[in-house]
């Protein structure tokens, strides 16, 4: 490539698609913080397949550095693979799981992401709200209801496991709500009043004191339906 001088640096300059996927790789293997991941991915990236096989043999779940190259890539059924291999069982860490819901979601296997989600958010209850974020942000029909029901779920488990009245709990209870609440503001518009009804009505069970205009619009929605005795 064309080589261009600034100052004391000497920066090149090149189109070559290999090369820029060499620093791409780089750059995501940098950002690996697990030593034996790190050094399966060093060896990736320079081309010792024998020497990323004998680190994988004593370290499995060092193929998520492998996992980190190829969703730095956009080749995200390969980092599928990679993270696969790396989670080995119920006890890999939440982080691993997360990263390939990532993967999941890029692939639309929403299914399996939203089982991933849950088994790390048993280790990390706050995930919860990475989960949700990520699956309210799917512009996919039907996924809007897929994150609410993925919240019930967590929410039904965190009522078990810590209680009604527990902090977590109740903050979860609040999140969700305004989760609900949005959806409500975006059925009404689409004519699917059925739909919003029963969102601003579970909006409102989670949080009586939402600050919205939810109950005002609900009302409306009710007399225009003529459920308004329900």
């Amino acid at each position: 490539g064309e080589a261009i001088n600034l100052g004391r640096f000497r920066l090149s300059v090149t189109e070559d698609p290999s090369v820029i996927n060499i620093v791409k790789r780089r750059a995501a293997a940098a950002k690996i913080t697990t030593p034996w991941a790190k050094l399966a991915a060093a060896y990736y990236i320079v081309g010792d397949h024998p020497a990323v096989k004998r680190v994988l043999e004593q370290h499995g779940e060092a193929a998520a550095g492998i996992g980190d190259l190829h969703a730095s890539d956009g080749d995200w059924q390969r980092a599928i693979v990679a993270y696969s291999k790396a989670i080995t069982s119920d006890a890999s860490s939440a982080s691993l799981l997360a990263k390939r819901t990532e993967a999941y979601i890029a692939t639309k296997q929403c299914d399996l992401a939203k089982a991933d989600w849950l088994r790390a958010i048993e280790q990390q209850p706050k995930l919860l709200y990475q989960a949700l974020e990520v699956f309210w942000n799917v512009n996919e029909a039907g996924r809007r209801g897929e994150a609410l029901q993925l919240g019930e779920q967590v929410l039904a488990l965190r009522r078990k496991v810590d209680g009604p009245e527990h902090p977590e709990t109740l903050m979860l209870m609040e999140v969700l709500a305004s989760y609900y609440n949005n959806f409500g503001f975006e059925l009404e518009p689409q004519r699917k009043s059925d739909e919003a009804i029963n969102a601003w009505r579970r909006a409102l069970e989670l949080n009586p004191n939402l600050n919205t205009n939810a109950s005002f619009y609900l009302g409306v929605l009710l007399e225009q339906s003529g459920k308004t005795g329900e």
